[in-house]
């Protein structure tokens, strides 16, 4: 199905047994007949967002996580190909870590999501600006603790 506002490709996820499509680019939702009550009834929020918000945030971290697992096998196989250029094996390695430092960071984000303290600050405990999530969506920390403790996500 396309977006009928920008005719992209619409993204379909599911909660709780209920489907909604939504547009990734213009972030449009679609619902079915009687399917915004259904939402509303089994999920009135998850940490303070709409159902809608939080479904497009997993939807976003998960094909963000997909990507990366493409990334670190595109390296693991750098890694094994690479027999004797030790600075290519040092490239591809440190590309790899990061990689996965930064799909950890996603899972985590993802448990927040679930667990309902996503968007608040797990040093401080202060909510996280909408623009810093929506720049770093699988971010733990608001600005002020970044700054201070030099902390990256």
């Amino acid at each position: 199905m396309y977006c009928p506002v920008d005719g992209t490709t619409l993204v379909q996820a599911s909660r709780h047994d209920v489907d909604i499509d939504f547009c990734p680019d213009c972030r449009g939702v679609w619902l079915d007949r009687g399917e915004l009550g259904e939402v509303v009834d089994r999920e009135e929020h998850v940490a303070g967002l709409p159902v809608v918000d939080a479904q497009f945030i997993r939807v976003a971290l998960n094909a963000e996580a997909e990507d990366l697992r493409s990334t670190v096998a595109v390296h693991t196989a750098a890694l094994d190909a690479l027999d004797t250029d030790a600075e290519a094996r040092e490239h591809a390695s440190v590309a790899r870590a990061r990689a996965l430092d930064a799909a950890a960071a996603i899972e985590r984000a993802l448990d927040r999501l679930e667990n309902g303290s996503y968007g608040t600050c797990v040093a401080c405990r202060e909510p996280i600006p909408a623009a810093r999530l929506e720049a770093i969506p699988s971010t733990a920390h608001c600005i002020r603790c970044v700054a201070s403790t030099g902390i990256m996500r």
